[in-house]
């Protein structure tokens, strides 16, 4: 596994779409002093699950804390995604398979 993957932490469950296993995990990053700030990233495994790829680290809202709570592939092919923002919201968030797709950099 590449290095990066030492810093990254449980989130969604694993989904199937395109014929592969995604999923999105986050990493604690410290801002300053005793600020830290979630970031996340798509995973993606083959159904043998050998990494594909991975993509650049991401945020919904740009919030300090942010959390991935859920993940399910629509019958559109839309990632809809549950998530939450400074421990106090519950969110929802709808991101096409292609948009999805083109932020993985495959290994």
């Amino acid at each position: 596994m590449p290095t990066i993957f030492n810093n990254f932490r449980g989130s969604s469950n694993g989904v199937e779409y395109d014929n592969k296993i995604w999923f999105i995990v986050h990493e604690n990053i410290n801002i300053t002093g005793n600020i830290n700030m979630y970031v996340h990233n798509w995973v993606v495994f083959d159904k043998n699950m050998k990494l594909l790829g991975y993509s650049d680290s991401f945020n919904f809202e740009n919030k300090l804390v942010e959390y991935c709570i859920g993940l399910e592939v629509g019958i559109n092919g839309n990632f809809v995604i549950t998530y939450s923002t400074l421990d106090s919201t519950s969110k929802l968030g709808v991101f096409s398979g292609e948009y999805v797709n083109s932020m993985i950099n495959n290994i």
